[in-house]
């Protein structure tokens, strides 16, 4: 009985004995989970260090194409201006300054700067840029940080990723000068008859046809000097300085007292527009100011057939005295503003109320200007005829 239970011992043994010899020429499984760890975490870290670089590079592509974005406009108002090339460079570069690109500021060359026209012909063309011409109206600004750049290149984040320490980015930008359909609403009131520097006080017991001022009778030619005079003269300098420009801005005339009239739709000829102006320096009447009524009118002048779709719609209103009778200037330019159109004021001679002028303006995304004399006026003017809006095209 026992030799007959030593079988299966030695069975079960020998078994176990197989069993381990098979184990011994398996790999070890230990190491093959370390190996395959360390392979997963290179993996990891590679990606990772891909990615942070890939961010960091994106991230300095968006503070660039905003530097660049932000130096062209600067540069091309500042050109608009002055016509000084040297000028807008340099406030360019004020701006780029103020935009730093990965914790510096981005240097720019007088050669990253390029003088061109751009024009289109409707809304849903793109503007068709050709570098140089007559009159330009585009900036291009070409910015870089490079190994060979004044800025120096992108310093990756994680250097040494691929063999990479740093990496170069290229940007380009352009600002133009848009198309513009304006609006011009002037001042025609009883008080326009006087000059800047007097009151524009009616003596006691006043009627239409007394002397105001001293050997003037409203019918008659606009005295001069008066701010009638000034105004127009102020308006020939705004015109001259949009015959300088390389667009072609459509002008549309609008005048008011009591009530308000569409003098022109908007017109390229501008001798058109002083014609019309010259009827009410032969003949000056009286009347009230009546603002919002010039606003109403123009609004109607811009959405005329004669204007473009694609064009900018500005207005540049114009007046010496105090709203007294019409619709509510602030209602109306809150209107025009919800139209996208834009309103620059300008307030003459000491009785206008620039405060409310100066609401127009900013509810109508423009700026007020004031004047007091004839040649400030014509200043004013010309300013704003370059302070016209810009666009950056690509």
């Amino acid at each position: 009985m026992k030799r007959h239970e030593e079988t299966p011992r030695s069975l079960r043994h020998c078994r176990w004995a197989q069993r381990r010899s098979l184990d011994s020429r398996q790999p070890n499984r230990t190491g093959g989970a370390l190996a395959l760890i360390l392979l997963l975490t290179i993996l990891i870290l590679t990606l990772g260090a891909f990615a942070i670089n890939l961010a960091q590079m994106q991230l300095v592509r968006t503070e660039m194409q905003v530097a660049s974005d932000a130096s062209a406009r600067a540069a091309n108002r500042i050109f608009a201006s002055t016509r000084d090339f040297g000028q807008a460079q340099t406030m360019s570069q004020q701006v780029a300054n103020n935009n730093r690109v990965n914790g510096r500021n981005l240097v720019l060359r007088p050669s990253d700067y390029e003088l061109g026209t751009s024009v289109r012909n409707n809304l849903n063309q793109r503007y068709q840029y050709t570098p140089g011409g007559a009159n330009p109206n585009s900036i291009v600004l070409r910015t870089e940080m490079s190994g060979s750049s004044p800025s120096g290149a992108v310093n990756l984040f994680m250097p040494g990723f691929l063999g990479l320490t740093t990496t170069d980015i290229r940007m380009e930008a352009r600002s133009t000068q848009v198309e513009l359909d304006i609006a011009l609403v002037i001042d025609r009131s009883g008080s326009m008859a006087f000059r800047a520097d007097q009151v524009a006080a009616l003596p006691l017991g006043w009627t239409d046809g007394a002397p105001l001022p001293a050997g003037f009778t409203f019918g008659q030619p606009a005295p001069n000097p008066s701010r009638w005079r000034d105004t127009v003269g102020g308006i020939q300098v705004f015109l001259n300085e949009l015959n300088q420009t390389a667009q072609l801005e459509h002008v549309a005339l609008v005048t008011y007292s009591t009530g308000a009239a569409v003098e022109l739709n908007p017109t390229t000829n501008y001798n058109a527009v002083m014609g019309r102006l010259g009827v009410y320096s032969n003949s000056f009447q009286s009347g009230h100011t009546n603002i919002g009524g010039g606003l109403r009118g123009a609004s109607n002048a811009l959405v005329n057939a004669n204007s473009r779709p694609w064009a900018v719609k500005v207005i540049v209103l114009m007046t010496d005295g105090l709203e007294n009778t019409g619709p509510d200037s602030i209602r109306e330019a809150r209107r025009l503003a919800a139209d996208g159109i834009m309103i620059f004021t300008v307030t003459f001679a000491q009785e206008a109320n620039q405060s409310r002028m100066r609401t127009v303006a900013s509810v109508g995304g423009g700026k007020h200007y004031h004047a007091t004399d004839a040649a400030s006026l014509s200043t004013v003017f010309r300013d704003i005829a370059r302070q016209m809006p810009t666009l950056v095209t690509r």
